[in-house]
């Protein structure tokens, strides 16, 4: 897959606490900044399978796509595809411990195929990881204003 980025912060919050917090989907549009809309599917616990539907801005259009995980280890691992949309990716989210009381998130964004991604895949990979960091930074100051 031509885009393979990572980005990652120290928020000064408790592992379980942050992890908990960005794995629910109910707090998708305090910190990620392109989404207009997230939910998930079902009335089912967040887990395994869960799905979630969710609509970015990208590329000056939004994009709706729904995600679906594919690895849950609570309070250290969460791992989603896309199962629809028009990008294909997987994102591992990584929670751990940076201290006493502070936790490192580290994102791992991978996808894209196809020539648009072969021509322009480090351009839009730079892209994603400003995003994404973006993103991240915004978490560390909702989650540290929280008190």
């Amino acid at each position: 897959m031509p885009i393979d980025v990572t980005a990652e912060v120290v928020i000064s919050k408790p592992r379980d606490a942050v992890a908990a917090w960005a794995c629910d989907p109910a707090n998708d549009l305090e910190w990620i900044r392109a989404l207009s809309r997230s939910g998930k599917q079902g009335e089912d616990a967040f887990g395994m399978g869960t799905r979630v539907e969710r609509t970015a801005k990208m590329m000056g259009r939004a994009m709706a796509y729904t995600t679906e995980v594919v690895a849950f280890e609570p309070g250290s691992h969460l791992g989603m595809k896309t199962v629809s949309g028009p990008f294909p990716m997987v994102v591992d989210y990584h929670f751990d411990d940076a201290g006493e009381g502070a936790t490192r998130v580290r994102v791992r964004n991978r996808g894209g195929k196809g020539p648009l991604f072969a021509l322009f895949g480090p351009l839009i990979g730079r892209m994603v990881n400003g995003r994404v960091q973006g993103d991240l930074e915004q978490m560390k100051r909702v989650l540290e204003a929280a008190g």
